[in-house]
């Protein structure tokens, strides 16, 4: 996956971050998807595996320019909603930037 050219603004380098962090996670969470219920992947999702990312996506401002990253973001670590097609949506949002 080749993530975006963000803004070189505060929120955006947070946007990055948060793409980064999701391309190291994404391989085991498509395993973890499949494998696990709705509570691991809970668990899974306020572990520290995800804790920057979550950090890093709490800490982006109201910007509308990031409300794609951020649902994409949010729907995909609810274990009820993971699945393969929230994880292309949150791949769309880091590699369309938005």
């Amino acid at each position: 996956m080749t993530i975006a050219d963000f803004p070189r603004t505060t929120d955006g380098r947070l946007a990055r971050d948060v793409c980064k962090q999701w391309a190291k996670l994404r391989t085991e969470y498509v395993s973890a998807v499949v494998n696990d219920s709705p509570y691991q992947l809970n668990q899974w999702f306020s572990g520290s595996d995800w804790a920057k990312a979550d950090a890093d996506m709490s800490n982006i401002g109201g910007d509308p320019t990031y409300t794609n990253l951020s649902v994409a973001f949010a729907e995909a670590t609810i274990g009820d909603m993971a699945d393969d097609n929230t994880a292309r949506q949150l791949d769309k949002a880091c590699t369309d930037g938005v």
